[in-house]
């Protein structure tokens, strides 16, 4: 007992994210780089749409959003915990926020209403942790036999079963006993495609 609690001592006093050995884990949480990315987005404020000029942004990048009220009414840009005043039709405001590390960067005006009117929009996270699970993920595809993977699989490949369609011949008994067995395994569903299936 005592050499089992003084081991989980030890695990609990282990920083989170590092091995015994001190090197990262899977499950170790990303932190930002010392120098983020900057980049400056445009973002137009209208009845009733938020229009960023990007598509994208870099993981963790140091974002300056320039901010116009391009339409008729007073509207506002709230991101995370930072928000511009409220803006007359015409003002401008600028801001700065940091992007996280993977996701999406949301940008909604919160005048009542104004949000359930379609002034909500996020930009895509790029180049930061989703980006390595995808990665890690594409290396692997060639043994996943999945709908969205049919071309690319290259693991095993087993003939597409062919069966009779006219039903057997109806048992005389009124009481049968079967034995249904389950398991996983690749099948070819459709010329030429093969899936990972419960049979």
């Amino acid at each position: 007992y005592e050499a089992l609690l003084a081991r989980a001592q030890d695990t609990a006093a282990q920083p989170a994210g590092v091995d015994e050995a001190g090197e990262g884990t899977p499950g170790a949480a990303a932190l930002p780089p010392a120098q983020r990315p900057e980049v400056t987005v445009a973002v137009s404020l209208t009845e009733f749409a938020v229009t960023p000029d990007v598509e994208e942004i870099p993981a963790w990048a140091r974002v300056t959003l320039e901010i116009s009220n391009d339409g008729q009414v007073p509207h506002d840009l709230h991101v995370g915990d930072v928000a511009s005043p409220l803006l007359d039709g015409g003002n401008t405001h600028e801001m700065t926020v940091d992007a996280p590390g993977s996701g999406q960067l949301a940008l909604l005006c919160t005048v009542p209403g104004h949000e359930a009117a379609g002034m909500r929009t996020a930009i895509p996270i790029m180049g930061g942790e989703d980006a390595d699970m995808d990665a890690s993920a594409s290396t692997s595809q060639g043994d996943a036999a999945a709908p969205d993977n049919a071309a690319a699989y290259e693991g095993p490949k087993p003939p597409l079963p062919r069966r009779d369609p006219a039903a057997p011949a109806r048992p005389e008994t009124t009481v049968h006993e079967l034995t249904l067995t389950v398991e996983e395994k690749v099948m070819q569903v459709a010329e030429d495609v093969w899936q990972q299936v419960w049979t």
